[in-house]
């Protein structure tokens, strides 16, 4: 799915709710609130010069995990936490030490494109729900 975002909160609502749309009806109950969150954040980067060029939602089942990647044609990439459990797998950032982050729901990471990453084996019983970003920083006006 393909969209851009800049200060119009119209393509952002249409955006929204296609994303909404991909996620399982089982997660209808929280769904409305972390999109109302993810809106608000959204429109906060917005304003700080910076859009979304593609987004999409990544389901990590119980025992899977997430392949080493980067993004190396994005400057910034980011990850919205929609519904995580406890020991579900942390988003390891390979950097200098590794550095592991602990989802949190309703939480939003952003990292640069370049740096490598990968999730580690979700050892819940949930499917780990997020949705990842490709950030582009908008030239100064």
């Amino acid at each position: 799915m393909n969209f851009k975002i800049y200060n119009n909160i119209g393509v952002l609502t249409e955006v929204l709710a296609s994303i909404k749309a991909t996620i399982p009806s089982e997660l209808n109950a929280f769904r409305d609130e972390s999109f109302a969150a993810l809106k608000q954040k959204v429109k906060e980067l917005s304003s700080r010069a910076i859009t979304i060029d593609y987004g999409w939602v990544v389901n990590i089942k119980p025992g899977e995990q997430g392949q080493v990647h980067n993004h190396p044609t994005y400057p910034l990439v980011a990850v919205y936490y929609v519904n995580v459990a406890s020991n579900c797998g942390d988003l390891v950032l390979h950097d200098k030490d590794q550095t592991h982050i602990v989802p949190c729901n309703d939480s939003l990471i952003i990292f640069p494109g370049h740096l490598y990453h990968h999730i580690e084996t979700n050892n819940s019983s949930q499917t780990r729900t997020s949705i990842g970003m490709h950030l582009i920083v908008k030239p100064s006006t």
